[in-house]
């Protein structure tokens, strides 16, 4: 997906010009998308604690872009939610040339402030995407997910509900949020392949339970499908548990080589783990 594609089509925010474009405006949500060079992340690269938004030589030149990105560091001042789109670049100067951003994860930006003249932004944290925008993945009505929650409640608790039940909505937003948007077992983030597991299974818990962030867990799709069977569990140390009816062919064709959690689970996970611990097949 290229830049144009990305930002009119995944953030929602199109640019203005392909070319000289720095960022674009989301009016509907109130967001501001800022193309940032690697090279302007500090410290570079590695956990960036601040980004440059706009150095006073880059208004020595004639482009468009400068004017719009003065525009959009005015905005996020007013109160705009700002992100860092992370490019790749070549070159130096007034030659960048772009090699590739990131396409999955944006940086959530601070309030501007001026220092020595140049615009910089605190960088609050590392969100993916999704996190963001949303996802249109794994849209399904109220009647196909499931009958007890078209009983009388609340329109905004059952629409909380059905996200929850499919592992989406404010439910995963939150479980992700926990374990930073990672697998909690391999440590993958690729957003796509990550399934926000109900750790009490659906049927035994609350409509409260249901919604907790601490009943669940981000797993691989291939680990969820185990999780959610009993073929594995957890117990409240984070030590992986492996079901006997899992061949060891089976165990090192489906598990990683390091089975255990990647943190001690909060206490409140580990009341749930203690549970689902107990149905281990």
């Amino acid at each position: 997906m290229k830049t144009r594609e990305f930002f009119e089509k995944r953030l929602r925010a199109p640019l203005v010009n392909q070319g000289w474009s720095w960022g674009a405006i989301d009016e509907l949500h109130k967001r501001i998308f800022l193309r940032v060079h690697e090279e302007h992340l500090e410290p570079h690269k590695s956990s960036p604690k601040r980004a440059l938004l706009h150095h006073p030589k880059w208004s020595k030149g004639s482009s468009l872009g400068d004017p719009e990105r003065l525009h959009h560091i005015d905005l996020l001042g007013q109160g705009f939610e700002g992100f860092a789109v992370v490019y790749q670049t070549f070159g130096g100067g007034d030659r960048w040339k772009t090699k590739d951003f990131d396409r999955r994860f944006l940086l959530r930006l601070g309030k501007p402030r001026k220092e020595n003249g140049s615009d910089f932004a605190q960088v609050v944290k590392r969100v993916p995407v999704d996190a963001v925008v949303g996802t249109s993945a794994n849209k399904i009505e109220e009647a196909e997910i499931d009958a007890t929650i078209a009983r009388e409640v609340p329109v905004t608790d059952r629409q909380a509900l059905v996200k929850a039940r499919v592992g989406q909505g404010a439910f995963r937003d939150q479980v992700l949020n926990l374990w930073s948007y990672q697998c909690c077992v391999t440590g993958c983030g690729i957003q796509e392949a990550l399934r926000a597991s109900h750790i009490k299974p659906w049927s035994q818990s609350t409509d409260q339970e249901r919604l907790d962030p601490y009943n669940g867990l981000p797993l691989l799709a291939t680990l969820d499908a185990l999780f959610d069977k009993h073929l594995i569990c957890f117990n409240p140390q984070g030590k992986m548990l492996v079901s006997s009816e899992l061949t060891k062919p089976e165990r090192e064709l489906l598990l990683p080589r390091k089975r255990n959690l990647l943190s001690k689970p909060d206490m409140r996970t580990a009341r749930f783990l203690r549970e689902h611990s107990k149905l281990l097949r």
